[in-house]
């Protein structure tokens, strides 16, 4: 495990997991007094952002699963940073430059959140 200290911000990283076809997936958790959050290497998932609450607990308010497998196989990009298109594509189809894009669809004749292979994988 990688531990850094930054300005009371306490940096770790460590093996989460294997998926079969991509290989090794780490957590890395970032933490201080109030804050704790852990983003996962399989694209990036935000796993959970924990703060305090009303009466100084520490609450998760990132719905998410438990282990690696909910990750996997995942349909509802829970946790997902959503990358190149945070929305649907129509028909999976978009111009630049005059040429013409053929996306992957996924959400009916759409492309929903970057395609079969977001990335939150």
């Amino acid at each position: 495990m990688l531990t850094v200290r930054l300005r009371m911000t306490q940096v770790n990283h460590q093996q989460w997991g294997q998926v079969p076809g991509l290989g090794s997936v780490d957590m890395w958790i970032l933490q201080s007094s109030q804050l704790r959050v852990e983003v996962l290497t399989l694209g990036a998932v935000i796993k959970s952002v924990c703060c305090r609450g009303k009466h100084g607990q520490m609450e998760d308010v990132v719905l998410g699963y438990d282990d690696l497998e909910g990750y996997v196989s995942d349909k509802r990009y829970l946790g997902a940073v959503v990358g190149r298109v945070a929305n649907r594509v129509a028909k999976g189809r978009f111009v630049v430059e005059g040429k013409e894009y053929q996306l992957d669809t996924n959400n009916g004749p759409n492309a929903l959140h970057g395609g079969l292979q977001g990335f939150n994988k």
